[in-house]
């Protein structure tokens, strides 16, 4: 079987085309959303309708979200742990007389759920895609959202707040205390600590816990306090939009350099970084980048050398993956650029763009 390697000119003229191409597609439908805004509402979705005892029909319609869950974004898994982890504690619950009344059917959608999964274009190939994307090592020095959350001091307060909460909602129970509460939290606390990305999950798992083991009856705000803090929100909302919106694209980014080589594209392949190459993506689908915010797609050997080349490392890369023109923060890599051929276009927002004539 015949083999890409990473200099070879014809493994990045066959990724230009699939980019190209599914670019295309990208903007036709989903326009300025990313795939990723659709997993925070499906799992806030999915923490209702786990809640199986109260309204056991809508349980069934778990399979069907997770079908078009996978279909749209990898994050589907989290739902599938947070299942899981309702099901087992749940009939751990039952078994232990601590919850009179059980859905054992949990486990046979769970069953159904894992199948559903599979009806995306990729079918088992899904399982390639996952395991290519938590298996690339580069990806927590490349993001932030993949960075270990312990390493960030300040973000364990929100693990805390969780773990505070689901304290205070289980001490005002009488005993026996069921165990799912303490088993789905310890888990997605755990599964917390693994990545900063997995810390937008603990809200909705606050949700679950307040309709699981809150006390019951209606949260009452009296207006006297509502009724002013409603007006100032509008307030502060108006000020936003009137004086500071639309919020600002990040400086590294290099919005303004995007927009010049949207107008004046480069005639070759851009080097630059992943956020860039995924701005490009959008403002300038014709434009060929190195590498873009698909990790996925490359071997963790060739995201390292296109960040090596930001540098000015790596240039021996230049002529076979064909670079014509690079955006880049380091200051040190335009001397030996230069010495390419290479000449600094323009500078904006601490980056420079340089193309070779």
């Amino acid at each position: 079987m015949a083999t890409l390697e990473l200099g070879d000119p014809l493994a990045h003229r066959a990724l230009d085309a699939l980019v190209r191409a599914e670019s295309a597609v990208r903007r036709e439908l989903q326009a300025e959303l990313g795939r990723e805004g659709v997993s925070v509402p499906g799992f806030s979705l999915l923490v209702v309708l786990v809640d199986g005892d109260r309204r056991r029909w809508r349980i069934w319609l778990i399979p069907l979200l997770v079908a078009l869950w996978a279909n749209l974004h990898g994050a589907f898994l989290v739902g599938l742990v947070l299942f899981a982890l309702v099901a087992v504690g749940g009939a751990l619950d039952a078994r232990l007389g601590r919850r009179a009344e059980s859905f054992p059917g949990r486990f046979l959608l769970l069953g159904l759920a894992l199948p559903a999964m599979l009806v995306t274009p990729l079918a088992t190939g899904i399982f390639d895609y996952l395991g290519a994307l938590r298996g690339n090592p580069l990806l927590p020095e490349l993001t932030f959202e993949w960075d270990p959350t312990w390493e960030h001091p300040a973000l364990l307060l929100a693990i805390a707040a969780l773990v505070g909460f689901a304290a205070y909602l289980l001490r005002r129970l009488p005993p026996p205390r069921p165990l799912e509460p303490v088993l789905v939290t310890a888990g997605f606390c755990a599964l917390a600590l693994t990545a900063t990305r997995h810390l937008i999950w603990l809200g909705p798992v606050a949700f679950y816990l307040l309709r699981r083991i809150g006390p019951p009856g209606r949260i009452a705000v009296s207006r006297r306090w509502s009724l002013p803090a409603l007006g100032g929100s509008a307030v502060l909302v108006s000020v936003w939009l009137a004086a500071l919106a639309p919020a600002p694209n990040e400086r590294k980014l290099a919005t303004t350099l995007v927009e010049q080589v949207r107008r004046h594209p480069v005639d070759g392949r851009l080097a630059a970084p992943a956020g860039t190459g995924s701005l490009l993506l959008w403002r300038a689908p014709g434009q060929a980048v190195t590498i873009d915010g698909r990790f996925e797609n490359y071997p963790a050997e060739e995201l390292r050398a296109a960040y090596d080349l930001l540098r000015g490392e790596r240039l021996e890369l230049l002529r076979p993956w064909g670079i014509a023109g690079v955006i880049t923060s380091h200051e040190r890599a335009v001397e030996p650029l230069s010495r390419r051929g290479f000449r600094v276009e323009r500078r904006s927002e601490g980056s420079l763009l340089l193309t070779r004539p």
